[in-house]
C-alpha cells in the first residue's frame, strides 16, 4: 500500500509590543511505498521558513520594559523623534524613549530550514529484519539589529549608530543501520534483541559584522559607518557509534532489558577515545501471578540502572592554546582591539585547556510502581529516582600568575533526588458523557556533594555585580549568593543602627533557591457526544526569584508601594548589639526616602542587601482551556473521503494567581540558552492566548 501526504501551514503572530510579529511557513511532504512482502521504502522532507521581529529585552539601555516602566505617567512617550536633529527625545538622558526603541531599533531576524529522512525496511525472515535510515537537518539563520542615531542601546551607549549583522549556519548528517533479531527461545522465553551503528556529522558557524558610527541617518549599509567589526566561528564534529539492547521476558511477567553504547567523537581531539554507557531496566508485572479480580486490575513493578555518558564540546578536551584577537580598555574610553594601527593582533585565551580531561556522566538508580484498579479506572505511575552527575566540565578561577584567567578541569558531583507521580481517573464513564481527572506531581531536591580540591563554591552565572547564581557545596545547585543584612544568629531577626536603618552583613551569603519544592498539574476533561471541554491548572510551589524589577522602582519611586512618601517607616528588626536598646525590638523610623531607595529598593544613600529583591515564586496559573465539537456527518456520506471535522476554541495562561510582585513568576532574564533561572530585571510580559482551530481527519 502507497502512499503520499503533503502539508502547508502558516502561522502568523503580532506581539503585545509594537512592531513584535512572528511569520512561519512550513512545507512537509512525506510518504511510504511497500516495494514487496519484505520490503517497505518511504521517506519525508520538510521546509520552514521564520521570519521574526523581535524586541528588547531586560537590562540594556534600549530594553523596552526597562526604559517603559521608568518613564513618568504625565510623559508623552508617543513624541519620541526630532525631526530636525533627526535624534529622540528622552524624558531621562540615559535611557532611550520606549516608543523610539520598538520602533527605530528592530531586531529582525529570517531562518531557512530544511530537514527530512529516509529509510528503508526489510523482513528477512520471521526472526531477521533490518532497517537503514538517513537523514539531514540544515539551517541558516540571517539577522540584523539596528540601532538608530541617538540610541543609546549601542554597545558603547553613545547614541552614535550601529548596525550589526549575523550568520548562523548548521548542517546536520546522521543515519542508522540496525539489525533485529527476534525469536521465542522456549515456550515461556522470549527474546527480542537489535544491534546497530550510527553516524553523526556536524558542520556549524558563524559571522558576525557591526558597523559602528553611522555617517547617514537611517541608512545601514555597513559602507555608512566609520568604524567596522567582523569576527567567524566554524566548528566540526563526527561521532561514530554502536550499539545494542537486548530484551528478554518470562511468561510475559517478568522483562530484563539490557542496553549499551560506545561512542567516539573527534571533540576528544587527536588522542581519540571514546564514551561508553550502559542500562539495565527489571521489571515484574506481578498481577500475572495472582487471581483476576476487579480490584487490582494491573500491576507492574521496575528497577532501573544507567550511567549517562555526556558528550563533550568541541575542542574542550584538546591540549591547545588558542588565540583569540584583544581587546583592552581602561572602563573611561572605547577600547582598543585588532586590528590597531593597521596590525592584526592575536594573543592567547584566558581560558587554559589542560588536555587529560574525562567526559561528564550521569548516573542514575530508578525504581517504579505501576498500578491500574476497577477494570483501569483508576491509573497510578510512581517513579523516585536517584541521580548522580560526575566529572562535569566546569570552568574554574585561577591564579593570573599562571597566564590565564580559568581552566577547564573536571570538577563537580551534582546529586538530584526525586518522586514522580502520576494519577488518572475515569470519574464519569458511560456512552454519552465522560469525565477524567488527571494529576502530575514531581519533587527534586538537587545538592552540590563536590567541587575540586580545595574549592567550595564557584559561580556558575552572575550579570549583576551584588548577586550572582553558585554552586555551593552542600547546597542545591544554582542558589542565589550575594549581599545579605546582618541578621541575629538565634533568631534571624535584621539588625538594625540606632537610628532604625538596617545593617549590612560584611560577607555575601546564600539568599535564595531557585528551585521549586514541587510542582503539580491537574486536568479535567469532560466529552458530551461530540463535545469536548478540558482546561490544566498548573501548580508551582516555591523557587525564589530576584526582583530587580520593583527593587529599581522602589529606589527612584514608580511603584505603587512608594507612593506614599509623606510618612515615615519602620523596620522589621532589632537593635544590634553596641546600640543603646540592643536586642530589643526596632521603634525608630526612618524615612520614606531610606526605607524605599535602600531598605525595599537597590541603591541610595546606605549600603543596601540584594537579599531584600527575593521574592517568593509560587503560583496556581490556568494553565489551558480547550473547548470543541466534532462533525462526524460527513462520515457516513457514501462519496466521501472526510472522517471528521472538528472545529474548536483554546486559550492559554488565561488566569494567574500569585503573591510575587514582578513581572511574571515564570519569567527569565537569562532565557532558555542559560542553565540558571530566576531573575526578572525588566522583563517583557508574559502573555494569554485565544486560538480558534479547524481540524479534518481523513
Amino acid at each position: 500500500m502507497d502512499s503520499l501526504l503533503l502539508g502547508v501551514g502558516n502561522y502568523t503572530s503580532t506581539g503585545i509590543i509594537p512592531n513584535s510579529k512572528l511569520n512561519r511557513t512550513t512545507v512537509r511532504l512525506s510518504g511510504e511505498s511497500k516495494q514487496s512482502n519484505w520490503l517497505t521504502v518511504g521517506g519525508s522532507v520538510a521546509y520552514t521558513n521564520t521570519q521574526g521581529t523581535r524586541v528588547q529585552n531586560g537590562s540594556t539601555l534600549g530594553g523596552t520594559m526597562l526604559t517603559l516602566l521608568r518613564a513618568p505617567i504625565n510623559y508623552n512617550i508617543k513624541n519620541y523623534y526630532n525631526p530636525v536633529t533627526n535624534e529622540e527625545t528622552r524624558y531621562y538622558a540615559l535611557y532611550d524613549n520606549p516608543m523610539f526603541v520598538v520602533n527605530d531599533d528592530p531586531y529582525n531576524d529570517q531562518t531557512n530550514r530544511i530537514f527530512g529522512t529516509a529509510y528503508a525496511r526489510a523482513k528477512l525472515s520471521d526472526n531477521w529484519s533490518i532497517n537503514l535510515n538517513a537523514g539531514t537537518d540544515m539551517y541558516t539563520t540571517d539577522s540584523r539589529q539596528v540601532f538608530a542615531y541617538s540610541s543609546l542601546g549601542d554597545d558603547q551607549s553613545l547614541g552614535l549608530g550601529q548596525v550589526n549583522y549575523s550568520n548562523i549556519y548548521s548542517r546536520n548528517i546522521y543515519s542508522d543501520f540496525i539489525v533485529h533479531y527476534d525469536k521465542y527461545l522456549s515456550e515461556k522465553i522470549q527474546l527480542n534483541a537489535f544491534a546497530g551503528y550510527n553516524f553523526w556529522y556536524l558542520e556549524s558557524g558563524s559571522t558576525f559584522t557591526r558597523g559602528e558610527n553611522i555617517q547617514v541617518p537611517n541608512f545601514y549599509n555597513l559602507n555608512n559607518f566609520n568604524t567596522l567589526y567582523d569576527s567567524n566561528l566554524a566548528g566540526y564534529e563526527r561521532r561514530q557509534g554502536i550499539y545494542g539492547d537486548v530484551t528478554m521476558s518470562y511468561s510475559s511477567y517478568i522483562f530484563l532489558t539490557v542496553t549499551g553504547r560506545n561512542d567516539w567523537t573527534t571533540a576528544f581531539g587527536p588522542n581519540s577515545r571514546s564514551l561508553f554507557y550502559p542500562k539495565a531496566d527489571l521489571s515484574w508485572v506481578f498481577t500475572e501471578q495472582i487471581p483476576r479480580n476487579n480490584f487490582l486490575t494491573q500491576g507492574k513493578a521496575r528497577i532501573a540502572y544507567s550511567d549517562a555518558g555526556l558528550g563533550p564540546a568541541s575542542y574542550t578536551y584538546f591540549k591547545t592554546v588558542y588565540y583569540a584577537a584583544p581587546f583592552i580598555t581602561d572602563g573611561n574610553t572605547t577600547g582598543n582591539g585588532s586590528p590597531y594601527l593597521g596590525n592584526t593582533l592575536l594573543a592567547p585565551n584566558n581560558v587554559n585547556n589542560p588536555g587529560g580531561l574525562v567526559p561528564a556522566d550521569n548516573e542514575s538508580v530508578e525504581g517504579g510502581l505501576e498500578l491500574a484498579f476497577f477494570k483501569n479506572r483508576v491509573t497510578l505511575d510512581a517513579v523516585v529516582y536517584n541521580q548522580v552527575s560526575h566529572n562535569n566540565l566546569i570552568t574554574q578561577p585561577v591564579a593570573p600568575s599562571s597566564g590565564f584567567q580559568y581552566s577547564l578541569a573536571n570538577a563537580g558531583d551534582v546529586r538530584n533526588r526525586g518522586v514522580e507521580l502520576d494519577l488518572g481517573i475515569d470519574v464519569l464513564k458511560s456512552k454519552n458523557f465522560n469525565w477524567h481527572v488527571g494529576g502530575n506531581f514531581t519533587k527534586n531536591v538537587s545538592k552540590v556533594l563536590d567541587i575540586s580540591s580545595g574549592v567550595s563554591s564557584i559561580s556558575i552565572e552572575q550579570g549583576f555585580s551584588d548577586i550572582g547564581s553558585y554552586a555551593i557545596v552542600g547546597q542545591p545547585y544554582g542558589v542565589f549568593y550575594g549581599t545579605a543584612w546582618a541578621r541575629d544568629p538565634k533568631n534571624g531577626k535584621i539588625l538594625v543602627n540606632a537610628d532604625g536603618t538596617a545593617q549590612v552583613s560584611d560577607q555575601s551569603k546564600v539568599i535564595g533557591n531557585p528551585n521549586p519544592k514541587w510542582l503539580m498539574n491537574i486536568s479535567n476533561s469532560f466529552t458530551f457526544k461530540g463535545f469536548n471541554f478540558s482546561f490544566l491548572i498548573d501548580i508551582r510551589h516555591g523557587g525564589d526569584i530576584w526582583d530587580g524589577t520593583v527593587a529599581r522602582l522602589n529606589r527612584i519611586g514608580i511603584s505603587a508601594a512608594s507612593a506614599n512618601r509623606n510618612q515615615t517607616y519602620i523596620v522589621d528588626g532589632e537593635y544590634a548589639p553596641g546600640t543603646p536598646n540592643a536586642g530589643q525590638k526596632n521603634t525608630t523610623p526612618v524615612s520614606a526616602l531610606y526605607y524605599y531607595q535602600t531598605f525595599t529598593g537597590d541603591g541610595g544613600t546606605s549600603p543596601f542587601a540584594v537579599e531584600n529583591a527575593i521574592e517568593d515564586g509560587s503560583w496556581v496559573r490556568l494553565r489551558s482551556v480547550n473547548l470543541s465539537y466534532r462533525f462526524n456527518f460527513l462520515k457516513k456520506h457514501p462519496n466521501s473521503n472526510i472522517n471528521y471535522l472538528e472545529l474548536g476554541v483554546s486559550g492559554r495562561n488565561l488566569i494567574l494567581i500569585t503573591q510575587y510582585k514582578g513581572v511574571d513568576p515564570e519569567t527569565s532574564l537569562t532565557g532558555a540558552g542559560s542553565n540558571i533561572s530566576g531573575y526578572d530585571y525588566f522583563n517583557n510580559p508574559g502573555t494569554k492566548s485565544f486560538a480558534i482551530n479547524l481540524r479534518m481527519g481523513l
